[in-house]
């Protein structure tokens, strides 16, 4: 159950030769730079949140402290795909966000990847509490869907693939 309000940014780009391995599958590492690229041109264009001119004037930002991927089928060189990002759910000093790369004609997921970002102060590399304006700000963009699994990776990428072809409608933006 969407909610009217909820947006679920989506974007669009062209597999690469140079992201490809000799098979020209796109190469399992490249989807995770994919995935972050999204989700921060994501947060930017649709929430007009920039995490580095933040992490500028706060010397505070968010790093990787671990993925998980589950790679269901490959995406081809020249292939056009599209990837969904939303906020799963956050802590005091942790986000947690998901990316959902998807064929854009068929629907068809190719990989879901879940993020564990820890805050922290850049000069320190110490986790810190998100600030009383992050926390709303968090709260403003978390996915608010009650039947999105958000705690076990396995049946949310059960729950992806069985939603194949019951896609809600979602924002887009241009192909990159």
């Amino acid at each position: 159950m969407l909610l009217e309000e909820q947006i679920i940014p989506k974007s669009r780009f062209r597999v690469s030769f140079h992201d490809c391995d000799p098979f020209g599958h796109l190469n399992n590492a490249r989807y995770i730079s994919h995935f972050i690229d999204a989700r921060t041109d994501h947060l930017r264009d649709f929430y007009g949140y920039d995490a580095y001119e933040d992490a500028k004037k706060t010397g505070k930002n968010w790093v990787v402290q671990g993925t998980t991927v589950r790679y269901l089928y490959p995406a081809l060189l020249n292939q056009i795909v599209e990837i969904e990002t939303r906020l799963l759910r956050s802590e005091k000093h942790r986000l947690y966000p998901e990316a959902i790369m998807r064929d854009p004609v068929t629907g068809r997921p190719h990989a879901v990847l879940w993020i564990d970002l820890a805050y922290v102060d850049l000069k320190t590399g110490r986790p810190v509490r998100h600030s009383p304006e992050l926390v709303e700000f968090v709260e403003r963009i978390a996915d608010k869907d009650a039947d999105i699994e958000r705690f076990d990776f396995a049946k949310r990428v059960a729950q992806v693939v069985s939603s194949h072809g019951r896609r809600t409608e979602i924002v887009e933006s241009e192909v990159a």
